[in-house]
């Protein structure tokens, strides 16, 4: 947040310039300027396109990336819970929120 202002993720950097969010990579890609942001190879880095963000957003923006052959790095973290509970990519929809309690009222009916 300190470094983009954006409160939500996934946030996303093309060579080091920040982007947004997926949709703002959509309007880009749409707009036709995708392109421009990736072949610009005035410095180099490890990794075309860098994801921080492992929700449906994030998985994404890093799956068309990586479908156009550019090398994509998706980060994402979960701070554990009391329990040690933790889950992988996906974000907190699809692991402990809406399809999991979608998935339960449906078993209890």
């Amino acid at each position: 947040f300190e470094r983009t202002g954006q409160k939500t993720v996934p946030n996303i950097f093309i060579h080091g310039k920040h982007i947004g969010g997926c949709s703002d990579l959509l309007d880009i890609y749409h707009d036709g300027r995708f392109y421009d942001y990736l072949d610009n190879n005035f410095q180099t880095y490890d990794y075309d396109l860098c994801v921080i963000g492992g929700g449906s957003g994030g998985i994404s923006a890093a799956k068309e990336a990586a479908s156009m052959n550019k090398k994509v790095a998706l980060f994402d973290f979960v701070t554990p819970s009391q329990h040690g509970t933790v889950w992988g990519l996906g974000g907190t929809c699809v692991n402990v929120g809406c399809i999991p309690k979608k998935l339960f009222h449906r078993a209890s009916l």
